[in-house]
């Protein structure tokens, strides 16, 4: 499966197949398996104060109304069966409050997906003059 951003007419495709609950297409293979996961680690680098492009593209196919989360009146109730999620994130300077990546990760798989448990990992300063990115890691991994 190539991970590629929706365009108009495959987003209108997508929500044809939703609108007859047609879960087993391919369109939706990335969102079954994230609602099927046990548990989910999420690692990305710190990038233009969030992540990488693509896994805001990753998370476009796994948000899918009927097999990930659903809505009881106005609000979104979780699907899947995770209990935990991690989200690890490295940065070459060090972020601070200013990690919106985090946040965002952090509020759809609580908000939307309903898993109670998160928890990140962060490992700061890996590009500064004089780091040891090897003793930054592991102490990011205690």
């Amino acid at each position: 499966l190539a991970l590629r951003p929706f365009d108009p007419a495959a987003l209108d495709e997508r929500d044809a197949l939703a609108s007859v609950q047609a879960w087993d297409a391919p369109v939706f293979a990335l969102a079954r398996q994230f609602r099927a996961a046990d548990a989910v680690v999420v690692a990305a680098p710190y990038w233009d104060l969030s992540f990488p492009s693509i896994l805001k593209v990753y998370l476009e196919h796994v948000c899918v109304t009927g097999i990930t989360f659903h809505y009881v009146g106005y609000e979104t109730q979780g699907l899947c069966k995770a209990k935990k999620a991690v989200y690890i994130s490295t940065a070459g300077g060090f972020v601070g409050a200013h990690h919106l990546g985090e946040e965002y990760i952090q509020t759809v798989f609580q908000a939307m997906f309903s898993i109670p448990e998160f928890h990140t990992i962060r490992c700061e300063g890996l590009d500064l003059p004089d780091a040891d990115p090897e003793a930054l890691v592991a102490e990011a991994a205690l």
